[in-house]
């Protein structure tokens, strides 16, 4: 089970510094808070080519997707060579990372709210907290791309975006269980070893805004573009319903699973039935020998 903690995305590409570390390497010096500054001033410099010591992450999925594919549709690069990290940062290290907007109000930046979801690490995403990643090319063989949100050959701007998804995910005609299943079924195209079920919630977070919290009726009010509604919890009950299904009950009975379960356990019997062979062999060759008696060799 995962430990309490924070989710972080990241995306970067064969043109990106570093991947997961940063454009100026590896150190194990820690930063001072004035040379910590002076790498953030630098970040926030998005033409400058002069690399830093510091790795950019969201907190939101929804950011990470609109970067990802922007690479492939605005910048023409190839698919399989954008990724999209997960990162995992346990809260017992939370010292481990920055948020950004709190470095940008340290540094006078008078638009902080703008890095509210960013958050950046020194040197490198240390490997403990790596868990995953995946390319856009293997995401888009699964299914999933952003063709249907395209505005001028390209990705809009995040706000826009999110009311995109939102309206196509959160159509008034689903009901809670088919969202949960749209929500399921886009995260499964991450891989098994993704965090699907965090990518489904983080999704439907990101793109619902939260109005009003009425715990005494346990209801939640919502918006999404222009458009406020009233969730009660058997209906955020029903999603996570939805969500379930898509990525625990039908993954695993899928054609694709059982075969491959099949092939592992005739694999798995195979080697079995080998090391039983072995063992007799050297059980038999060893008793010939007469140098050990039956119970010196006794599993």
């Amino acid at each position: 089970m995962v430990e309490p903690g924070r989710y972080f995305y990241r995306c970067f590409s064969d043109s990106s510094a570093g991947g997961l570390v940063s454009g100026k390497g590896r150190s194990a010096q820690r930063l001072s808070k004035q040379a910590l500054r002076v790498e953030f001033k630098n970040h926030l410099q998005l033409d400058a080519t002069v690399p830093t010591a510091l790795v950019s992450v969201s907190s939101r999925i929804i950011d990470t997707l609109r970067r990802a594919f922007n690479k492939l549709y605005e910048d023409k690069e190839s698919p399989n060579q954008i990724w999209i990290a997960f990162v995992h940062v346990p809260d017992s290290d939370k010292n481990v990372y920055h948020h950004a907007e709190n470095l940008a109000e340290q540094c006078g930046y008078k638009e902080c709210r703008r890095l509210k979801y960013e958050y950046v690490f020194t040197w490198e995403i240390p490997r403990e907290y790596f868990m995953h990643k995946v390319s856009i090319q293997t995401l888009m063989e699964r299914g999933l791309n952003m063709e249907d949100y395209l505005w001028d050959r390209a990705l809009p701007a995040t706000r826009t975006l999110q009311e995109e998804v939102a309206r196509k995910l959160f159509d008034p005609s689903n009901c809670g269980y088919d969202i949960g299943l749209g929500l399921g079924f886009l995260a499964r195209c991450f891989g098994a070893r993704a965090p699907t079920r965090q990518i489904a919630r983080q999704l439907l977070q990101d793109c619902l805004r939260v109005l009003d919290i009425d715990d005494d009726a346990q209801i939640v009010r919502v918006s999404y573009r222009d458009y406020d509604a009233l969730l009660d919890f058997s209906y955020i009950c029903d999603i996570e319903d939805g969500i379930d299904m898509a990525l625990l009950d039908w993954w695993f009975t899928e054609p694709g699973f059982l075969d491959a379960y099949e092939e592992h356990c005739a694999s798995a019997s195979q080697i079995q039935e080998e090391m039983e062979r072995e063992w007799d062999y050297w059980r038999e060759a060893a008793m010939n020998d007469g140098s050990y008696s039956d119970s010196d060799i006794e599993m």
